[in-house]
Parts: C-alpha cells; structure tokens; sequence
C-alpha cells in the first residue's frame, strides 16, 4: 500500500528492520493493508516511541513524507499490545503468524486478511488455542493468495456428498469414487469436517473452539506444505509449532 501525503495510519507492527545503531524499517499490518516506515532512535529502550514500535503492538502511528519521497515517523501512540505473557505456545503462534506475514502475505492481498489477523493475535494472548488459531489464519492467507482448497464439494465430480478426502494434487474435497480412481486415501469423518470449519470459520470467531490435537495436527502440517509447495519456501517456524 502506498502511503501519500503526511498522514496517520494505524496497524499492528510485524517486523522491525534494524537500520545503523538505534534506527529501524518498521512494517506493519493494518485495515488499508501493508505499509511500513524509517523510525529515528526507535531501538532505544529509553525512546518515546518505542513500546509503540515493538513487534505485536498495535499503534497509531503520526508520518512525515521525507524529500526523497520515504516517510518516517513522527511520533506514534501505543493503542494495544498482543504479545502473550509467559505462554510458550502462545508465542510459538505468534511467531509462526509473523513470519507467514512477513514471508507469504503479498501486499495486494494483504487488506481483507487484517481482521483474522488482529483476531489471532487477540486469541493467542487470551490463551486459545494456538495451533487451532494458526490453522485457521494459514487457511485464509492461502484463500487470499489463490492456494486454498476447495472444500464446497468433490473438485473433479462436482458430487456434494460421500466425500472420503482431501486432495493436494487436485486442490480440495474428493468424493469416494474419485478417490479411488485417484488413488487418495480415505480420511476420517472428523477430519474432513474439520478441514471445512476451519476454511469457513469467520474473524470474530477465531478463538471460540480448539480442535483437538489428533486433528488439527496433521491438517496444519498438510496445509503448511502445500502452501511451501506452492511458493517454493518453507515456513522454518512450522516444526517448533508441531512439535509444541
């Protein structure tokens, strides 16, 4: 997103940018999308806008254009923080989070995935479920990327019912005779509706159920390669997360 003209922005930071000693890129994620900024001093613990300009804080930041066209910030105003307090999966999902921003999020993309972003983290600090949260947020950057599965029915029948599997290679839901003749193997009930509810499940309602570990499990792996399949770059915080 481009930003014109001195102006405001709110956003959560997601990555800060070490530039010399105390100066930093700052890249956050808000409403209108990706934006990011040069910050004076900002790495200073002792700097007036620091707490404002750590990773999970959500700000308002005030930005001056410079005469090269950048902008730098003015000054910022901490609204909310979200990082988690001595929760170790917690913070395993906020990484995991940060880095499928920074890495596979495209700055066209980015606006309408911002709700299920604040929503995760809001989820993660009030100790829901961090792999249930994770999933669900992976799902919906790979449906904004052009990655997500199609759950709505059997890809290659159109068939609604007797689906038995979901299929990378063929992108989605695979009914019982297309299964075989593909030679996917069969899933279990739970599974499959799991897949779908964590596909459909809306911002405001991240955080409202955890799915159980013998379930969750293998669908984030199995959409974390497939969406390192599809960009060619492996999420390096995927494994810590599993293995929580």
């Amino acid at each position: 997103m481009a930003v014109a003209g001195n102006k405001s922005l709110k956003g959560i930071v997601y990555r800060l940018t070490p530039v010399k000693e105390k100066d930093a890129m700052v890249s956050c994620f808000g409403e209108e999308g990706l934006f990011s900024f040069y910050a004076y001093g900002v790495m200073n613990p002792s700097a007036s806008n620091y707490g404002a300009c750590q990773v999970s804080s959500e700000s308002e930041f005030f930005l001056v254009e410079s005469t090269q066209g950048a902008y730098r910030l003015k000054e910022a105003k901490l609204l909310d923080s979200y990082h988690p307090e001595d929760d170790l999966s917690a913070m395993l999902g906020l990484s995991f989070l940060i880095e499928l921003v920074s890495r596979f999020l495209a700055e066209e993309d980015a606006a309408p995935l911002f709700p299920y972003f604040k929503q995760s983290l809001i989820a993660l600090k009030e100790g829901k479920g961090a792999k249930t949260v994770c999933t669900i947020f992976l799902s919906q950057l790979m449906s904004v990327s052009g990655y997500g599965l199609n759950l709505d029915e059997c890809v290659l029948c159109g068939k609604k019912s007797d689906i038995v599997s979901v299929s990378n290679i063929q992108g989605g839901y695979l009914c019982r005779s297309c299964a075989e003749e593909e030679g996917e193997a069969k899933m279990d009930v739970a599974t499959l509706k799991a897949y779908r509810i964590i596909a459909k499940t809306p911002s405001d309602k991240i955080g409202s159920f955890e799915l159980e570990l013998k379930t969750i499990n293998p669908i984030l792996s199995n959409l974390s390669h497939l969406l390192e399949e599809s960009t060619g770059a492996k999420i390096k915080s995927l494994q810590t997360l599993l293995s929580y």
